[in-house]
């Protein structure tokens, strides 16, 4: 590819992994199932609205990365956050577990089912590889977004 001056276009500075916006993909359907199930929004919808976050989140993820000077949102968000009564910090970390705690096991669920349907006869190590994953994860992510209390 060329640029406009006809020398050869620059790479993305970093553009969010693939893995990643599928993952995060997976991850909302999963946890919008139970929507879909009550007649609250059909398939089709979700996945419209399943696309149009993961497209928002890697167009952030392009800005940010495009200016790495400039703080993420999460990282103003948590240093807000920091700022607020101990108290308010706590909430917040108890929202935070409580909400892995419920999204987790309805994730797996979800990817085990697709699995086990897929997968035959090595649905028993692929989905304990995925629950693995899937754990790590959500580990990380909780840590990353739980204030630490001093």
């Amino acid at each position: 590819m060329t640029d406009s001056r006809g020398g050869p276009s620059p790479a993305p500075v970093s553009a969010m992994p693939t893995y990643a916006d599928q993952l995060m993909a997976v991850a909302l359907v999963a946890a919008g199932q139970d929507l879909v199930t009550r007649h609250v929004l059909s398939s089709e919808q979700l996945n419209t609205a399943v696309g149009a976050v993961v497209s928002l989140v890697g167009v952030a993820w392009a800005v940010f990365a495009a200016h790495p000077g400039r703080p993420s949102p999460i990282v103003a968000l948590l240093a807000m956050l920091r700022r607020a009564p101990k108290a308010e910090q706590a909430r917040w970390n108890a929202a935070i577990e409580a909400a892995a705690a419920a999204l987790v096991p309805r994730i797996e669920a979800a990817i085990d089912a697709r699995i086990r349907a897929k997968a035959g006869v090595l649905a028993g190590p692929i989905d304990a590889i995925a629950n693995h994953e899937i754990a790590a994860v959500a580990g990380a992510a909780e840590t990353a977004v739980t204030l630490p209390q001093s």
